[in-house]
């Protein structure tokens, strides 16, 4: 057999074996489709991203708060909210604003007072 053939012949088991490893990966990758799967699916993923950007958006942007003391944090659309606030007031606002966003399921106040 000619050299050429041969490393065509290993060149395609080579690629064969690597397409096969990739479809393991990605049909191992299913578990997270799975209902009450900690793991989040791509959508998810991408909806919680966007929830913590317009929720942080919003408490930057609010006047009557500190936004950039307060850390959002999302997962499957819960927004937990992790920070210093001044007052009460500032508290509530936080919360009120957090909740206002679209998609929000559930607002975790983990918001300390000094």
């Amino acid at each position: 057999m000619r050299t050429c053939c041969r490393r065509y012949r290993s060149a395609r088991a080579v690629f064969a074996t690597a397409a096969l490893l990739a479809l393991s990966y990605t049909l191992g990758g299913c578990e997270s489709y799975l209902e009450d799967s900690p793991a989040r699916t791509v959508g998810e993923f991408t909806d919680d991203a966007t929830i913590q950007l317009i929720v942080k958006k919003r408490l930057v942007g609010a006047r009557d708060i500190r936004g950039l003391r307060i850390n959002v944090e999302v997962h499957k659309g819960v927004v937990t909210l992790i920070g210093e606030v001044r007052s009460e007031d500032e508290r509530q606002r936080a919360l009120e604003i957090a909740a206002a966003v679209p998609n929000v399921a559930k607002v975790v106040d983990q918001l300390e007072l000094p």
